[in-house]
């Protein structure tokens, strides 16, 4: 009987949502037969800990980041180095030292590398955004696979100079699993739809604008449809943006950081989201939520948030403007959102970590 194959899952991340992608991705392998380990600070391992149990998951601390990350880094190379492989090794992240990294591990050991590139483009329109991201990418120059969530990532990644990939895969982002383990959420379709929801991190790309000029022409239009924007403003430019939204009677903002724990409550309570996202090719975390909870997504213009909506077909057609949109799903018949309904529930089973590890475990 033929051993199984080894993947160490590599992530420096103390908190948010890559220990929680970590967790998921491994138990997926884990169905898949793989013999997993993940290395990440202790803090992430406690983040996760509910998706761990009973899945025979190795878990290897590394120094949190705050230690600095060159030490960070030297305790990652060091451990695989001890290992020394065959098997295949996925880093969640980059850095400026991962180049050498890899060339190092390619080198010394047997292990098949892999970078899981979540972002093609940075989160931030500033001249240290684009720089830390460029770097961030350097590690693209030394050969190896590289992993992306959508087409249109690959095709960034493709036309980027730097990039010296062995291969460039899709692979999905998956439901996560308190949705799939848990009753789908119940919505009545007889009653109007009357509060939306913008909901994640607020960054530079998150379209708040779109979202303003959204808002103040529905507050004299339609006064009785209300909108949440909940999240955590990522720098002060855009809690500028969201104070000046907060000014608009119809709309509620939270500025603060959202618990796992409360992202349900959050959900349910609202009828729809909204996604103005804009100079966004990755796949929205907030988007699998709304999966999860079977909430039809409004959204417009280009990019790999309107595509995925397109694709599942869960919310109308982005084709006309973020207005347009929205008074598309105000005015929807109970039979539209009914169908919508339908396609979301295939989404939950289409957006699937088994096949994300499938496709790993195929190189």
């Amino acid at each position: 009987m033929d051993a199984p194959v080894r993947v160490v899952i590599v992530s420096r991340a103390p908190h948010g949502g890559h220990p929680r992608y970590c967790a998921e991705l491994a138990r997926a392998l884990h169905d898949e037969g793989a013999a997993v380990a993940i290395a990440q600070p202790a803090s992430a391992f406690a983040d996760s800990a509910d998706l761990f149990e009973g899945v025979p998951i190795e878990r290897v601390r590394i120094p949190d980041v705050s230690a600095g990350w060159h030490r960070q880094e030297a305790a990652i190379v060091s451990f695989l180095h001890r290992r020394g492989g065959p098997g295949i090794v996925v880093f969640e992240e980059s850095s400026p030292l991962r180049a050498a990294s890899l060339l190092l591990l390619n080198a010394r050991t047997s292990w098949r590398l892999a970078t899981m590139v979540h972002n093609t483009r940075p989160h931030g329109a500033g001249r240290v955004d684009r720089l830390r991201h460029v770097l961030g990418l350097a590690a693209l120059s030394v050969p190896h696979r590289v992993l992306v969530h959508n087409e249109l990532q690959r095709d960034e990644l493709m036309a980027f100079p730097m990039v010296r990939a062995s291969s460039i895969d899709v692979v999905p982002h998956g439901v996560w699993t308190e949705w799939r383990a848990t009753a789908s959420p119940e919505r009545s379709f007889d009653a109007p739809v009357t509060k939306l929801l913008m909901f994640g991190v607020m960054r530079a790309n998150s379209g708040l604008r779109n979202l303003e000029e959204l808002a103040r022409r529905l507050s004299f239009e339609r006064p009785e449809v209300s909108i949440s924007v909940i999240g955590r403003p990522s720098s002060s430019d855009v809690s500028a943006q969201l104070d000046r939204l907060a000014a608009i009677p119809t709309v509620e903002v939270q500025q603060r950081f959202v618990a796992n724990s409360e992202v349900r409550n959050v959900f349910d309570s609202h009828d729809a989201l909204v996604l103005p996202y804009t100079n966004y090719t990755s796949e929205s975390g907030v988007l699998i939520e709304a999966v999860g909870a079977k909430m039809p997504v409004v959204t417009a213009g280009a990019g790999s948030v309107v595509g995925r909506v397109r694709e599942l077909g869960i919310g109308p057609a982005p084709e006309g403007s973020l207005y347009d949109q929205t008074i598309a799903m105000l005015d929807a018949s109970p039979q539209q959102r009914q169908h919508w309904d339908d396609l979301l529930v295939a989404a939950r089973s289409t957006l699937s970590w088994n096949a994300h590890a499938r496709i790993l475990l195929a190189s």
